[in-house]
């Protein structure tokens, strides 16, 4: 009986030994082929993320400024045309406008911190971090703005930060922002018009 007993304990600790090697051998053969199967571990496993480059370039803040001074002037003038031209299509498909501050001629910007995501070969994804200030009373307050920057045909758009891109961006660190590289698949070229025109400032590289 003891005999019987060791035997069937023996072949319990084989199948769990061949069990696990199984399944190591699955990770590792997902791993090398760059994929793991999300069955093994559920649906809750992360996405590749890539951390932002920051960037203390003259002319990429000078080219940056460039383009939040356009957006400026057309939140000043109210001119609803010229933003719908502007404004990130993921921003406009979700009918986000309200989060748009209200300004005047004597509002300005301060760019605080620039963030970069390289997305495709000719855009550039910004992630500016400053303040909308106001001139006359010297309030200010803070305004984050994503920028994709064309630097074929020198054109732009925009949105306020967090409220673009969110499935393939985690916000929840403004100072740790990641980026899931399918944000290629949303990001598309820009088409220029007449409002989305930029001055790209001499020296302004990528």
């Amino acid at each position: 009986m003891k005999n019987l007993k060791l035997i069937i304990f023996t072949i319990l600790i084989i199948i769990i030994i061949l069990i696990y090697i199984l399944i190591a051998n699955n990770i590792n053969n997902s791993q090398e082929n760059g994929n793991i199967d999300e069955n093994l571990f559920g649906n809750n496993l992360a996405k590749p993320n890539y951390e932002l480059e920051e960037t203390k370039s003259a002319s990429t803040f000078t080219t940056l400024s460039n383009a939040i001074n356009i957006f400026l002037k057309y939140l000043n003038e109210n001119n609803s045309e010229a933003l719908k031209n502007i404004l990130i299509n993921d921003y406009l498909k979700n009918g986000n406008s309200e989060i748009l501050p209200k300004v005047n001629y004597a509002y300005g910007y301060k760019i605080n911190k620039v963030a970069r995501y390289e997305s495709k070969l000719f855009i550039t994804t910004y992630f500016v971090y400053g303040d909308i200030l106001n001139k006359e009373n010297k309030s200010k307050k803070e305004f984050n703005l994503v920028i994709n920057i064309d630097d074929t045909n020198k054109t732009f758009d925009l949105a306020p930060m967090g409220e673009v891109y969110k499935k393939y961006i985690d916000y929840s660190d403004y100072n740790n922002i990641k980026v899931d590289k399918a944000i290629e698949n949303e990001i598309s070229n820009i088409k220029l018009n007449e409002y989305n025109k930029i001055e790209i400032a001499n020296g302004f590289r990528r």
